[in-house]
């Protein structure tokens, strides 16, 4: 019974090992490969749909000058935009006005100039705003401020001969003063710099028999009037500027150290030499009338 038994558990073990063997050889055996690493962009675009506005000129916090400006506005998804405008003037009184409703180009994005002359309003802190409507998103809002001192230089004369005249504009309730500097490269010249014109002057002149030849450039710097007559008037940082050109027939002198013949200054010097070219030409003659005569007499 012991060996049969025996012999029913060895054809038993062997049955499942054949069943194992069979089970593992139906399973599939994945195929192997070096791993290899590889990279890969991916861009996405967005499209995106917000309203967009934005003032990119004139910067924000400028002093402006001159009155003939223009805004440029940099926009996205907007079909219109708006444009208020509020200053205020010496005396803090506030002033609003409207710009215009600036239609753009159709396009999904882009950039609108709109001119604006600041003379319509006058010297004052400004606040420029733009709304942009658009028809997907809610309006955008930008705005930018700056201030406006009317202040204009002028040369009548771009090639002045005797001396620079210089005309100035600017605005007599709001300007007190005005500073000219005058600068050949980076240096000031001095006199007649600084040039101190108190208003309502508009015209001074500059001696040329003060300034050599060259590009000279002049800067004017304009003078707030205090809203307190008790205070002193506040210079602004910086001014604008304009250029001329001094182009001198100078003479360079010749010393008059001889005489003059047929329009020529003779020096010493001139003298000398002339005497020494003589002196040895007719040396040289005298030798060789000496040397000829010496000679004829042999042959006789």
């Amino acid at each position: 019974m012991k060996r049969t038994h025996k012999i029913v558990l060895g054809f038993f073990g062997l049955m499942m090992v054949a069943a194992m063997t069979v089970f593992a050889a139906t399973i599939p055996i994945p195929e192997a490969q070096a791993t290899t690493s590889f990279t890969d962009t991916i861009t996405v675009t967005v499209v995106g749909t917000r309203v967009m506005v934005d003032i990119v000129n004139p910067e924000n916090g400028v002093t402006l000058f001159h009155h003939d400006q223009e805004l440029r506005i940099d926009y996205q998804n907007t079909n219109s935009i708006t444009l208020t405008g509020v200053y205020k003037d010496a005396n803090n009184v506030e002033h609003s006005f409207t710009i215009d409703t600036v239609p753009t180009t159709g396009d999904t994005a882009g950039t609108v100039p709109v001119p604006l002359n600041l003379n319509n309003y006058g010297y004052g802190q400004y606040t420029i705003t733009a709304v942009g409507d658009g028809t997907d998103g809610t309006p955008a809002t930008d705005f930018i401020t700056f201030k406006y001192v009317p202040l204009d230089i002028n040369i009548p004369d771009p090639n002045p001969t005797d001396e620079v005249p210089i005309d100035l504009e600017y605005d007599f309730d709001n300007v007190c003063s005005v500073d000219i500097n005058v600068y050949l490269g980076n240096v000031l010249i001095a006199p007649p710099s600084p040039i101190h014109v108190e208003a309502p002057t508009t015209h001074v002149v500059i001696p040329l028999d003060k300034l050599e030849s060259g590009q000279y450039t002049i800067v004017a710097t304009p003078y707030d009037c205090p809203s307190d007559p008790d205070d002193e008037p506040k210079p602004l940082p910086f001014g604008p500027t304009t250029d001329f050109n001094v182009d001198k027939d100078e003479d360079i002198p010749v010393p008059d150290t001889g005489g003059q013949f047929f329009g020529m200054n003779i020096s010493k010097t001139d003298y000398l030499l002339t005497a020494i070219i003589v002196f040895f030409a007719f040396g040289l003659l005298s030798l060789w009338i000496v040397i000829k005569g010496r000679r004829s007499n042999k042959r006789r």
